[in-house]
């Protein structure tokens, strides 16, 4: 199972941001791909950036209003994705583990 999260952070975002990016005809969604693997990085090395980043949006979206084709929007969740994937990854490796 380990190995199905593992291919699901490396691979998935090579095809679902681009497909993304060609729904919305707007190139500079690809970016996500970078913000992604830093999410992965960061979980990797269990920086909490991500508890600065998530009250800073929360009233960006209050301000701005939410709506996913916003490139901050997406590039956090992007961001998060990785954060996420890799988080479950390394948990239910260090699982199996014990």
């Amino acid at each position: 199972m380990y190995y199905l999260f593992l291919i699901i952070w490396i691979v998935a975002p090579l095809i679902l941001i681009p497909f993304w990016s060609n729904i919305h005809d707007d190139w500079y969604f690809l970016i996500g791909i970078a913000f992604w693997f830093l999410g992965v990085f960061l979980a990797k090395n269990e920086n909490k950036l991500i508890l600065v980043i998530t009250p800073a949006l929360i009233i960006y979206w209050f301000i701005k209003g939410f709506h996913f084709s916003d490139y901050i929007t997406f590039f956090y969740f992007s961001l998060m994705a990785g954060y996420v994937m890799f988080s479950i990854a390394r948990g239910y490796n260090s699982q199996m583990d014990d």
